[in-house]
């Protein structure tokens, strides 16, 4: 027992003087030989003060460290005091435990001279790989601390050179062991600094050495400036970074195991601040005022993230695009930021990566901005959109998760977009819901100045059911686009204005290949457009003219098709607009091609179409009502199908003012529509065939009212009426037919005039009318300017029809129509003639009647019925059938016109006549009858106690003897009766029935003038000549038949007391001579018998020279009695005594010797006349001062065809 403690206290004394020498002689010894190490092992300049070591405690220490820069005297590391304490249960767990270790004030300074080089790249040699030892020491470092520690690092790398600080550096670790029942114990280790005055903090725990290795570090930093750092990128960035601090307080922890594998998760929070980017040149790229991520999990080598929250505020972006087409956006990328290229990588096997696993929580942006601005349309544009908030929730990769999301936010041109939805990533799938308001569409007017020429004004907004997935793509649905004041201009002042538009169920199936509306609805409004000279459309102007070829636009990149439920790539796209109205719409329209430039106006316009579909496209219901002009009422209904086109509906015209459309007559018509308004109410079906072309059907009624016209070159009134009414029309356009119930004309006027140049008012209507050319009507008295030579006497046969020529091909038949009453009452008709020298007027009241069963059928007439007065007292009727709508006309008509007073129409006999008319009356009984062209008529005309007046002057009357004429014509009565028949063919061009009329009436008038006796007989005396009687060569005898003439003649003259009768005795130079020898040779053979009857006492009471009667047993006796007698040398015999001569020769003998001369001529004409005179006394009881013999060349030759030169003459005179 002593024994043993004297040895414990031997070993007890030893220890302490082993201590003791340890304590007071190792540390000098120890300082030596560390100095000289380190300066050996470093090159580098070695300072310790002082090393302490205290073998009771089993502490040490090392005071006053330096370790300068190589080859200066410069500190490189340095510390004020370090210090390590040993546990004493080293030796009883046989591992190496340090109870503690703490190092004081640390201070390093580090130097970067160039990538890659430092000041301490010296120390750095590579070790030689030794091979693993088995062998494993247990150790446990407890209480390690290091405090107050500086680093300083000087980048002189960078183009300018940096200092970066890191002081106030502490770091604890409260243990790192491998012993088993330590390894498996968390260490908590904790770092905390200023890193250029910015404080950074990391806590964590460890488990370095255990079996499944397990690190856990708390990174808080706050207020990191993220571009002090931002050289030691490796490649040039895009952008400037301008500023920007990071702030974190996150948890990273990372563990492996030989079962698990590694793994490293990271939890926590971090911010951004204050970001602020730029492009290289300093244009502002994007800003961020503050970023906070709250991470709840992440596994980074597994791709797993759960972020708790991500908050955005005042994120700013700045965008823009250049003139060119780039954005600046795209100088971050490209041959601008190119990194250096990489080796190919080895081609092996693809491993099946880890499928990202995404979770966010809560995703808020507050107060976001976005600076547009576009250099490239003309003008450019710009943009800024503000307030932005956007927010989203439960965000995840997995598979069908939805996550709802809303975005808001404004614009700096009015506009407001808010967008709220939700977005599924796997599929990916997004459905949301965007209300876009306020856009003003002239600011983006930019974009369109290509196109247009204007902007368009006006606001739109819009909401609308988005969609898009994989499988159907995009889609749109439920959708709607309001339009407020939308309005564009056309020039001129013209242009359009909606003040209320509104689309509604906008659908849009981009696969699919569909599209529809449910309803486009115009609210108020005005369009005003119009037609330029060249007949272009002055909306026309709102698009610009391409001045050349525009360049292809580039390729654009395949866009990958979906295959899921789409249409063929080829499918024609389909759509369908249920419904399109509008209400309280004004339109106007101005024709500037016309001179007048007329404008019509629509107000309170209400229409719908409907039904709207293509490519196939369908019926289109259609409605249009609106108010026309100052009263006009429009409305229309139906059904249309654009192709083949179909349309069948309503229309009705209410008060349609016909004025508004003079302008559309055609050019040169002088008419001026001064009122007028069109009425109707009509039905139609019709539609396109392609051989027919249009057909189908029309019915319904219409009518023109209070029409009014004027002849603008006469400045008068032409043409007027109350009332044109056609009811109950219906007709078919191919083949056409037309039958009209009623056509009535009420209180109408018209106005015709005959021109100073003798044309007709009407004439003139029409530019082709008006040119100055030879009326080809004449005013009634006027001579034709042409006889109708195919006009011939009634007693000729008609002409046969005209045969047509062979292999021509037959005429189509005759349309359809119908016309069941055509009625007219109230009519005027006001006639004036001023080519006259003395205008003429007259008027035609109360024309009306009626016409009815107007038809193209040929075997149907109508009856006509219709009637007047002229100046209210002379009566005219026309009554009879007609069928003018057949393929040729026929008519058959009675035309009666009485107690027409003849004096008004002085004004034509003064021109015309060279008489005035002081009384007189007209009646006319005409009829007519054309049937199968040809016409044959009947103009009787009663013209009672006709008068003229004294002669009046002009150049323009007649040479004829007109009052011969009606002194001809006039009977006692005073009447005058022609009847004046016509025929001819109505398909002769040359052939007029008036031309005809007056022909004949001309005719009379020569006829007057040269043979007025022919003219009694050819109108009166049964068509015998009164212009002559016939004598016998040398005879002054009235033969019996004539003596019935000279009777006729005479009882024409009597009932015609205004005409005294000239007689005119004619002899033949020849014929007569030799007729008057035989007559006196006669004459004295009369004498011879009459005076030995006279001696014999045998004549008969009374009895004369010239009535005896010579018998023929009587001749021979009383022809040697005249040859007795004569004077002329006769033939005798020897003894001179005459000889006996037979007969013949002693006529012979008696006509040679017979002289007769111009005095025997003349008495011959004297007697001639003279017998017809006494005759006309005696027989004809005409008083003699009527008669008068007349003196004339007897030698005249009848003109006469086939007349004889020996004759008496008539000549009429008026008293």
């Amino acid at each position: 027992m002593r024994l043993s403690r004297k040895h414990l206290i031997v070993t007890i004394l030893s220890l302490v003087i082993l201590a003791t020498a340890l304590f007071l002689g190792f540390p000098p010894l120890a300082r030596h030989l560390a100095v000289q190490k380190i300066s050996e092992a470093t090159g580098r300049r070695t300072e310790i003060g002082r090393i302490s070591l205290n073998p009771f405690t089993m502490t040490a220490a090392v005071v006053g460290f330096r370790l300068c820069e190589k080859g200066s005297s410069a500190t490189f590391v340095s510390f004020s005091s370090a210090r390590l304490s040993l546990s004493p249960l080293s030796l009883p767990k046989r591992a190496f435990i340090v109870r503690e270790i703490t190092l004081d004030s640390p201070y390093v300074h580090l130097v970067r001279s160039a990538p890659n080089r430092f000041n301490f790249s010296d120390l750095i040699t590579e070790k030689k790989q030794e091979p693993n030892k088995k062998e494993s020491y247990l150790f446990s470092l407890n209480n390690i601390t290091l405090k107050r520690g500086q680093v300083l690092f000087q980048d002189d790398a960078l183009k300018a050179p940096r200092i970066h600080r890191l002081r106030e550096l502490t770091v604890t670790l409260p243990f790192i062991s491998n012993v088993p029942y330590l390894a498996d114990r968390y260490v908590t280790p904790h770092f905390s600094a200023f890193v250029n005055d910015t404080p950074v903090v990391l806590d964590g725990r460890l488990k370095p050495l255990s079996r499944a290795m397990e690190t856990v570090v708390d990174l808080k930093v706050r207020a990191l400036d993220l571009p002090y750092y931002l050289g030691y990128v490796p490649f040039p960035l895009p952008v400037r970074f301008d500023s920007g601090q990071l702030t974190s307080n996150l948890e990273a922890s990372y563990r492996i195991d030989a079962k698990t594998g590694p793994e490293v998760l990271l939890s926590g929070s971090l911010s951004l601040d204050g970001i602020d980017l730029k492009e290289t040149q300093g244009a502002p790229l994007s800003s961020l005022k503050h970023a906070g991520i709250a991470v709840t999990r992440a596994a980074l080598l597994t791709k797993q993230f759960d972020l708790a929250r991500l908050d955005l505020e005042r994120l700013e972006v700045f965008a823009s695009r250049d003139a060119n087409g780039k954005w600046n956006f795209q100088k971050l990328s490209g041959a601008e930021t190119e990194k250096p290229s990489e080796p190919p990588a080895d081609k092996k096997p693809q491993e099946k990566n880890q499928p990202l696993l995404f979770r966010l929580a809560q995703l808020s942006l507050k107060d976001g901005s976005v600076h547009f601005q576009d250099a490239l349309p003309k003008g450019g544009f710009r943009s800024d959109l503000s307030g932005i908030e956007f927010s989203a929730s439960n965000f995840s990769t997995e598979r069908d998760r939805q996550a709802p999301f809303d975005l808001t936010f404004a614009t700096s041109h009015g506009e407001k977009l808010a967008l709220k939805g939700q977005l599924s990533a796997e599929p990916l799938d997004v459905k949301a819901h965007l209300a876009l308001i306020g856009i003003p569409l002239k600011d983006y007017y930019p974009y369109l100045a290509d196109t247009l020429t204007t902007p368009v004004s006006g606001k739109l907004g819009l909401e609308a059911d988005l969609a898009y997935n994989a499988t159907k793509g995009f889609t749109l649905e439920k959708s709607s686009l309001k339009g407020e004041n939308l309005a564009a201009s056309f020039g001129n002042g013209e242009g359009i204005l909606l003040k209320e538009t509104l689309v509604s169920g906008i659908a849009l199936d981009l696969n699919g290949r569909k599209a529809g509306v449910e309803s486009v609805e115009f609210k108020g409004g005005n369009l005003s457009i119009g037609r330029e000279a060249d007949g272009s459309i002055s909306a026309e102007r709102l698009l610009k003219k391409e001045t050349g070829t525009k360049p292809a636009p580039p390729p654009r990149a395949a866009r990958k098709e979906t295959t899921g439920a789409a249409a063929p790539k080829n499918a024609p796209f389909s759509y369908r607009v249920g419904k399109v109205s509008g209400s309280e719409l004004g339109i106007r329209f101005t024709d500037r091609s016309k001179d007048e430039a007329p404008t019509f106006t629509l107000a309170k316009t209400r229409f719908s179409v409907a039904s709207i579909t293509g490519p196939r496209q369908g019926t289109i219901p259609f409605t249009l009502s609106t108010w026309y002009g100052k009263g006009g009422r429009l409305a229309a209904a139906g059904d249309l199908t654009p192709a083949p086109f179909k349309v069948k509906g309503k229309l009705e015209l209410g008060g349609i003012p016909l004025r508004d459309f003079d302008a559309y007559i055609p050019e040169g018509t002088q008419i001026f529509l001064a009122d007028g308004a069109l009425d109707a109410r009509l039905s139609y079906d019709l539609a396109q065939d392609k051989v027919a072309g249009l057909t189908g059907n029309f019915a319904g009624n219409l009518g023109v009212h209070s029409f009014y016209c004027l002849d603008t070159i006469l400045d008068e009134d032409l043409l007027k009426w109350d009332s044109l009414q056609l009811d109950q029309v219906k007709g078919t356009l191919a083949p056409f037919s037309l039958a009209i119930q009623d056509v009535s004309l009420s209180n109408f006027y018209a106005k015709v005039t005959v021109e100073r140049d003798g044309s007709l008012n009407l004439q003139h209507l029409s530019a082709e009318e008006s040119k100055p050319a030879t009326p080809t009507a004449q005013a009634p008295g006027a001579p034709p300017a042409k006889p109708a030579s195919q006009a011939r006497a009634a007693s000729a046969p008609p002409q046969s029809p005209a045969t047509p020529a062979q292999g021509s091909a037959p005429a189509a038949g005759p349309r359809p129509i119908r016309i069941d009453t055509v009625a007219v009452q109230g009519g005027t008709l006001d006639f004036s003639d001023r080519h006259l020298k003395t205008p003429f007027a007259t008027t035609f009241y109360n024309l009306g009647g009626r016409v009815s069963g107007l038809s193209s059928e040929t075997n149907r007439t109508a009856d006509v019925d219709l009637r007047g007065n002229l100046e209210n007292h002379s009566p005219l009727s026309i009554t009879g059938k007609i069928n003018p709508l057949r393929g040729d006309l026929f008519l058959d008509l009675k035309i009666a016109f009485t107690d027409i007073e003849l004096s008004p129409f002085t004004p034509y006999s003064n021109t015309f006549l060279g008489y005035m008319i002081d009384k007189g009356k007209l009646n006319l009984d005409l009829a007519y009858k054309i049937d199968k062209k040809a016409l044959t008529s009947s103009n009787k005309l009663f013209i009672d106690q006709f008068t003229f007046g004294k002669a009046v002057e002009s150049d323009k009357a007649t040479k004829l003897p007109v009052r011969l004429a009606v002194a001809l014509l006039k009977d006692r009565k005073g009447e005058i009766h022609l009847d004046l028949p016509v025929v001819g063919q109505t398909d002769d061009p040359k052939f007029s029935v008036w031309g005809v009329v007056l022909q004949m009436l001309k005719n009379l008038l020569v006829k007057a003038a040269t043979s007025p006796f022919a003219l009694l007989g050819s109108l009166f005396g049964g068509g015998e000549d009164f212009s002559a009687i016939p004598f016998d060569p040398g005879s002054a005898h009235i033969g019996k038949p004539d003596e019935a003439k000279l009777l006729k003649l005479a009882k024409l003259l009597d009932e015609r007391p205004a005409l005294n009768l000239e007689i005119s005795g004619f002899v033949d130079r020849e014929r007569d001579a030799e007729g008057y020898r035989n007559e006196l040779l006669v004459k004295k053979m009369k004498g011879e018998k009459f005076r030995a009857q006279v001696k014999e006492g045998k004549t008969r009471p009374g009895q004369t020279q010239d009535d005896t009667e010579i018998l023929p047993q009587e001749y021979s006796t009383y022809l040697k009695a005249v040859y007795a007698k004569e004077k002329f040398p006769k033939p005798r015999n020897v003894l001179g005594i005459a000889k006996d001569l037979p007969d013949a020769e002693m006529r012979k003998l008696i006509l040679t010797h017979t002289v007769v001369g111009e005095n025997e001529l003349q008495q011959l004409a004297r007697e001639r006349a003279e017998a017809v005179r006494n005759y006309l006394l005696k027989a004809g009881k005409l008083p003699p001062q009527r008669l008068f013999e007349k003196n004339a060349d007897i030698y005249r030759a009848s003109t006469k065809e086939g007349g004889t030169a020996s004759r008496v003459e008539f000549g009429a005179m008026v008293k």
